[in-house]
């Protein structure tokens, strides 16, 4: 699990286990911009199963929504607006994305 911002955008090249053999486990990046992180892309290309961090984003926004507004959040609209955000932010205007 990567709990750092290594990997975030800008610096989206970088990654926490560069270098690094990765076993065919999970590997969980909680880093959501971008989606699709190198850690994530190495991992996948090792044999693992992948998470990315938009899912955990979300998940801390609809717990925040739902303490705050006092009923469940809208969460499918709000990952996919989450998701928009992010590939829009992308350089490659959300290529890449994982899936």
């Amino acid at each position: 699990m990567n709990a750092t911002p290594v990997g975030t955008a800008p610096d989206v090249e970088a990654s926490p286990m560069a270098g690094c053999r990765l076993d065919g486990g999970t590997v969980y990046d909680l880093v959501y911009n971008p989606t699709e992180t190198a850690l994530l892309r190495a991992a996948r290309a090792s044999g693992c199963r992948t998470i990315d961090g938009l899912d955990m984003l979300v998940g801390q926004a609809a717990a925040q929504f739902a303490w705050w507004v006092g009923r469940p959040a809208p969460v499918g609209m709000m990952r996919a607006a989450a998701a928009r955000r992010v590939a829009d932010a992308s350089p490659a205007g959300g290529a890449g994305r994982a899936g």
